[in-house]
C-alpha cells in the first residue's frame, strides 16, 4: 500500500494501512484496539468514543479549503419530487446508521419538516448502501427514489452538480472526517 509505505519511510516504523468495509467494522476495530490510528467520520467518532474513553483527535482534515461538508437529500433530476414534504412513501438509499450525512441528517431533516422519520424511513422503505457512491448508484439505477449523501459526492471535479441529480434538501455545515 503506497500510503503505508510512505508513512513507514517517514516515521521509521512499519505502518500497515487497512480500510474498514463499513463504518461499523471500523468502529468495532477501534473498540477492540486493533490499530493505533483511525480516520473517522464525525458520527463514528461520537459513537466510538464513549466505548473506548480514550480517543484523541489528532487532526481534522481540511478538504477544499473547508473543515465542513453539507449533507444532502437528492433525487433524480427527472423526478417530480421538489420538496422534503413530498418524500413520504418514497424508497430511500441511506449510507449507514453510523453516517452523519447518510443517516442522521435525513432523520433530522424529516423531523424539521414535521414528518415522522421512523415511519418514512421504515425498514421496507430503506436500503443501507454502506457507502455514498453506492447510495447514488442505487438512485441513478432507479432502485430508490431518494439518496442521502454529502455535497462532495454529488459534484464533479469542476464543482458543478453531477448530471441527473437534483438536491431536495441541504444540511447545515457538518464537520467532516
Amino acid at each position: 500500500n503506497p500510503l503505508g509505505q510512505a508513512l513507514s519511510k517517514r516515521l521509521g516504523v512499519k505502518v500497515t494501512v487497512s480500510v474498514g468495509k463499513t463504518y461499523q467494522s471500523t468502529i468495532d476495530s477501534l473498540i477492540n484496539d486493533e490499530a493505533d490510528l483511525y480516520f473517522l467520520p464525525a458520527l463514528s467518532y461520537l459513537r466510538a468514543e464513549p466505548k473506548t474513553g480514550a480517543l484523541q483527535i489528532l487532526v481534522s482534515e481540511e478538504i477544499r479549503a473547508s473543515l465542513y461538508d453539507r449533507a444532502v437529500l437528492v433525487v433524480q433530476s427527472k423526478s417530480a419530487i421538489r420538496r422534503v414534504e413530498e418524500l413520504a412513501g418514497r424508497k430511500f438509499a441511506l449510507v449507514s446508521r453510523n453516517s452523519a450525512s447518510g443517516y442522521l441528517f435525513p432523520r433530522v431533516c424529516l423531523k424539521r419538516h414535521k414528518l415522522d422519520p421512523d415511519k418514512i424511513l421504515a425498514k421496507e422503505k430503506v436500503i443501507f448502501a454502506q457507502n455514498h457512491d453506492r447510495a447514488l448508484k442505487l438512485l441513478l439505477e432507479d432502485k430508490v427514489e431518494v439518496a442521502a449523501t454529502y455535497d462532495w459526492a454529488i459534484t464533479e471535479n469542476n464543482g458543478r452538480l453531477r448530471k441527473g441529480i437534483r438536491v431536495v434538501a441541504w444540511s447545515e455545515p457538518l464537520p467532516h472526517s
